[in-house]
């Protein structure tokens, strides 16, 4: 299966591809890294610039890699936590192996590409550090050994399969409207979390394909500065809404509402506000797709 092909497999899972990064972004990201990026990863960078929320795991854009704050505090565990250890023994499917990929392979280098975040790890992948025509690297599931689980198509057909097998457990486990009203939570957190830290990817994941079209139309500051004016933003600290008075307007299978009160925090000029959350089923996510508010005199 081609690698755009498994992308399109993902988003029916409910992960969100990242828009394609130009030549100039994956150039500047393997400056920062050192190192050289083989053309499997290349191509999956040109098809789309990381993935959001594959299961329990994702990988990182372009422009985060080596800088952002998220990759920046994993990447430093990871280096102390993990790297700093003598390896004893990796895995390689059912098999034991001795270590091959931790001290990596001579002229390559290690480099933090995702993480798992239900049972925290890592997925770090040995790059080349400066032939760019060097063969694709192992990637490897880092928690306590490495795990190797292979090129970059085979270890995107792991992520997705863990991801279908999730889902599905998922929707067995739960009746429909509280996996909704979870999943919408999980989606507001989502969403002003990633404003707050000014992480795109986390922002996009959360919003509806409507929404998340506009949001692209407007790149770098301006358009997180729009996003933040929209749900209730103009100070540096986030509202604290109250799931506790929510209500819960499941009106059809495909979309739905919340009404719930934003509290504003202690020192704010902004008074408390009535919000209306709108959301709408795509794929097998839900997703933000309006956001009213309405001042409490």
């Amino acid at each position: 299966m081609s690698l755009r092909d498994l992308v399109e497999r993902a988003v029916t899972v409910g992960a969100t591809p990242g828009l394609p990064a130009a030549e100039v972004e994956i150039a500047a990201a393997e400056l920062r890294l050192g190192v050289r990026f083989d053309a499997q990863y290349r191509e999956l960078m040109t098809i789309c610039s990381g993935i959001e929320a594959l299961g329990d795991a994702f990988l990182y854009p372009a422009d985060e890699l080596g800088m952002s704050a998220r990759w920046l505090d994993w990447a430093g565990f990871l280096e102390i936590d993990y790297f700093s250890r003598e390896p004893t023994f990796e895995t390689r499917g059912e098999e034991t192996i001795d270590p091959i990929f931790h001290p990596p392979p001579a002229g390559r280098s290690h480099v933090l590409i995702g993480e798992k975040e239900i049972v925290p790890s890592s997925l770090v992948c040995n790059f080349a550090v400066s032939d760019p025509n060097a063969p694709a690297g192992d990637i490897a599931d880092c928690r306590y050994e490495p795990d190797i689980l292979g090129d970059l198509p085979q270890t995107l057909t792991h992520l997705i399969e863990n991801a279908e097998e999730y889902t599905a457990t998922s929707d067995e486990s739960a009746e429909p409207a509280e996996s909704a009203r979870a999943q919408s939570r999980s989606q507001v957190g989502r969403l002003l979390h990633g404003i707050t830290v000014q992480n795109r990817a986390r922002i996009r994941h959360a919003l509806s394909s409507r929404w998340r079209t506009e949001f692209d139309r407007q790149p770098g500051q301006a358009g997180l500065n729009s996003l933040r004016a929209a749900v209730f933003w103009a100070g540096a600290r986030e509202p604290t809404i109250d799931y506790n008075v929510s209500e819960f307007n499941l009106r059809d299978p495909c979309n739905f509402s919340i009404r719930t009160t934003v509290h504003a925090p202690d020192g704010w000029v902004k008074t408390s506000s009535e919000i209306v959350i709108g959301l709408v089923k795509e794929n097998t996510v839900w997703r933000i797709d309006s956001w009213s508010q309405t001042p409490q005199i």
